[in-house]
Parts: structure tokens; sequence; C-alpha cells
């Protein structure tokens, strides 16, 4: 008897009328659907205060972003007409789970080989730095605009006679990126 009454629940779950059957489906497919992620990558020229460069950025997290760069140093701010080469290394922490987009805070090191006083001086020019900022969705565009300070340190020697210039400083910093996230 028990199998019977086992056999007729079965029967009569299966035989729900159409639209019983379609509403669990349906509210399925939208929790289903899925949803629209950020980009995970941005490639970037950099356009900010003492350096024009190229880069890429990766999201990690929807809360953090690693970027690395490298392009046209110069920190001009420091000694008049100071060029060089260099690099940069930053981490970005979003306020909000959005990365690549929305209110930033980076640290970031930057560091390069430069040359001043008609490549008579020449030498190291490093900073450590702290911004702050805000990233646009333009989608697949990113603008990125952000200030904050850096701690610049330039070593310059003369190569005859050594040392000529050195200086120790904190400086403001801008952020001005413009993107393509993808």
């Amino acid at each position: 008897m028990t199998r019977h009454v086992l056999a007729l629940a079965l029967v009569l779950a299966s035989t729900q009328p159409a639209s019983a059957q379609d509403a669990p489906a349906a509210e399925d497919a939208e929790e289903e659907a899925p949803e629209e992620e950020a980009p995970q990558n941005v490639m970037f020229a950099d356009l900010s205060l003492g350096v024009v460069a190229l880069g890429y950025e990766r999201v990690l997290d929807p809360r953090v972003a690693i970027q690395i760069a490298a392009g046209i140093y110069g920190p001009w701010y420091v000694v008049d007409g100071m060029r060089g080469v260099g690099g940069e290394a930053r981490v970005f922490l979003f306020m909000e789970a959005n990365a690549p987009f929305g209110f930033y805070v980076s640290p970031g090191v930057r560091g390069g080989w430069v040359q001043a006083e008609e490549g008579q001086l020449s030498g190291g020019a490093f900073s450590a730095r702290l911004s702050f900022g805000y990233s646009v969705d333009l989608s697949p565009i990113v603008i990125r605009l952000g200030g904050g300070a850096q701690y610049h340190v330039v070593e310059l020697d003369e190569p005859e006679t050594g040392p000529q210039f050195s200086f120790h400083g904190v400086f403001g910093v801008l952020d001005i990126y413009v993107g393509w996230a993808f």
C-alpha cells in the first residue's frame, strides 16, 4: 500500500498544470541571467604631472587593480629641463566594488634614469606616492582624474666629477589617464 501512495504522489507531482511547471523555469531564467561584469583589463596613456607613459592595468578583485607603465619621465618641477625614461607600479583600491571605475586610493612607486643641463648631469629619480581620485566609466573608455602627494628623490652626477645635485622633497602629483577597457 505504501508503494502505491508514493507512486500516486509522484504521478500527481509530475502532472501539475503547465503554468505551474513554467513558473519555476521563468524564475530560474531571471536568476541565471548573466550580469554584465566590469572589464578586467585597461590599456592606458598616463598624461600625469612629469610623465607621459603607456601602461596596462589588471583588475584582481572588484575592489583591487594593479598597474604597470613605462615611458618618458621628466620631473621638470625638480630641475628645469630634466628628462629621461622610467617606469611605475601602482595599486588601485576602489571604494565601491566596481574596479576599474569609481573612487580610488592609490599608492605607487615611480623611478627612472634622467639627464639635466643638456646631458651634463645624469642619475636616478625616484618617488613614492599616494593619490586619490575618480575613474569615469565611458565604456569602453576610462578617464581617470586625481591628485595627491609624492616624496621625490633625485641624485644627479657629472660623469667626470661625481655628485652634483641631490634633492629629497615632497611634491604634488596629478593622475590624468585615458584608457581603453576590455
